[in-house]
């Protein structure tokens, strides 16, 4: 390494820094430091070579510095390019110390589907050990906006990754920095998660209609929810849709299959709005997709006569679905006590829906579609008697 000698840090696969000087070369080697962004090794030693296949200089070296962690070297045919370019002498520096001490944090997730003041309010992440080693009482703290409000001491033997939760309450609403954070280990970087959400003052809610027999106890369950003031609810009928901006509520739930503002809910959907279908009384079927969202399309209509006392009821249900999180007081055994049902409809499933509710016959009486960042919750009955 001498002065005239070309030097290029490739420090990032869109950063680099060239110099001929050996004194600022030196200099730069000094100042390099941990980030926390991940790219892939290769496709940088990939680049590395082009740089050097363009320069002028006879003996071209690529020295490659890496702790060599498979996560972030991912190899495929192209490196037998590299191996047979007799114009680039490739060293190999392993940095990685031996039988260090290293976990990590990951994939922090507020799991509640629905966030109320002074209610529990939960958070997943994964931890990681990374070590040849078991660890034993790894402190894992949450925080949130700054003040520790959970902490947890996990065990983990060598390489395994946990699902750890932590729980805590909110006092307020408002923006919020939630960030998991391990105790010091021999490369902290990756001992920190963070996750950024906000807590409206008011969940706004718009509840849609055809008829308006067909809403009374939905109304009735919504207005005893807003009780605590955080619930704002607005009614409309479907003919009074053209004064109303979808984009101004929160969750809409549509009650009824005369849905004329499809555009609009389509538009809505997209960017992030989390819809509710719930069926008439009367299952006026207008075609096969619900709401004309292309999400979701009826198979056919079920109707069993009452005189005969045929009817369905609850089969299956998927208490691990976030939406029952924190419902019930004894979690070891959990109820919920099914209504008679004598019509309802039948949907096509696909591999997007996620089954909440089955009845006897399989049909699912509540489900979830997720597209992009949209929520899609659907009944298959109305809420009448």
């Amino acid at each position: 390494m001498e002065d005239g000698d070309e030097f290029i840090f490739l420090i990032s696969l869109d950063s680099s820094k060239i110099t001929t000087s050996k004194e600022i070369a030196n200099n730069i080697i000094d100042e390099l430091d941990l980030t926390f962004v991940t790219e892939n090794n290769f496709d940088k030693i990939k680049r590395a070579v082009q740089l050097l296949e363009q320069s002028k200089n006879i003996n071209k070296e690529l020295f490659f510095f890496s702790d060599l962690q498979s996560s972030t070297l991912f190899i495929d045919d192209s490196i037998n390019s590299i191996n047979s370019n007799n114009n680039v002498k490739t060293y190999v520096v392993d940095m990685s110390a031996q039988n260090y001490d290293n976990y990590g944090v990951s994939n922090l997730i507020l799991t509640n589907s629905i966030i109320e003041i002074n209610k529990p309010l939960t958070f997943s992440a994964i931890i990681s050990n990374y070590s040849e080693n078991q660890k034993s009482n790894i402190t894992a703290s949450l925080f949130l906006n700054d003040k520790r409000v959970a902490q947890q001491s996990i065990n983990l033997f060598s390489k395994e990754e946990k699902t750890v939760e932590f729980e805590t309450t909110l006092k307020s609403s408002g923006l919020f920095e939630a960030r998991i954070e391990l105790e010091d280990d021999n490369l902290n970087e990756d001992n920190v998660c963070y996750l950024n959400f906000n807590v409206p003052e008011k969940i706004k809610i718009l509840l849609q209609y055809e008829n308006i027999n067909d809403i009374q106890f939905l109304e009735a369950a919504l207005n005893s929810s807003s009780t605590s003031g955080q619930l704002e609810v607005t009614k409309s009928r479907f003919s009074d849709n053209s004064n109303i901006n979808l984009t101004d509520f929160d969750v809409i739930f549509i009650v009824g299959e005369t849905y004329n503002k499809t555009d609009d809910l389509n538009k809505y959907f997209s960017s992030n709005g989390k819809v509710v279908f719930i069926p008439s009384s009367n299952f006026a079927i207008n075609g096969s997709d619900v709401l004309s969202l292309n999400l979701l399309k009826i198979k056919e209509f079920i109707k069993t006569d009452k005189s005969e006392r045929s009817y369905n009821e609850f089969g299956k249900i998927n208490f691990q679905h976030p939406i029952f999180q924190n419902l019930f007081e004894n979690q070891t055994h959990k109820n919920i006590e099914s209504p008679i049902i004598f019509n309802y409809l039948k949907f096509q499933e696909n591999n997007s829906v996620t089954p909440i509710i089955r009845l006897l016959d399989e049909s699912i009486f509540l489900g979830e579609l997720k597209k992009d960042n949209g929520k899609f919750l659907f009944f298959n009955t109305a809420f009448v008697l």
